[in-house]
């Protein structure tokens, strides 16, 4: 499950967005909340990040930088950890 987490200014949740394909539906909401910085979260079992994780996470930042919206991670929660991609030098 991919979820878009906003963060308010002290870095806390704010409020999730669950994208479902409907890019122009998150992206309005996104400049209607006036977000400025999000984390992309996972939820599976496998840890390691896929080849698509990394091209969807390069290309979400590329495209929320021009909005002047800040992804400050992508995260992969799992049973056994969680995987950062912030963390692992891919963000």
């Amino acid at each position: 499950m991919l979820t878009l987490v906003i963060l308010d200014e002290d870095g806390q949740p704010r409020d999730r967005l669950h994208p479902d394909g409907n890019w122009p539906c998150l992206v309005a909401h996104l400049l209607g909340s006036d977000a400025r910085r999000v984390i992309l979260h996972q939820r599976r079992t496998m840890p390691a990040p896929l080849d698509r994780d990394i091209a969807l996470t390069r290309s979400l930042h590329r495209r929320l930088r021009a909005l002047d919206i800040h992804l400050a991670d992508h995260l992969i929660d799992t049973p056994t950890g969680r995987f950062s991609f912030r963390n692992a030098g891919l963000l």
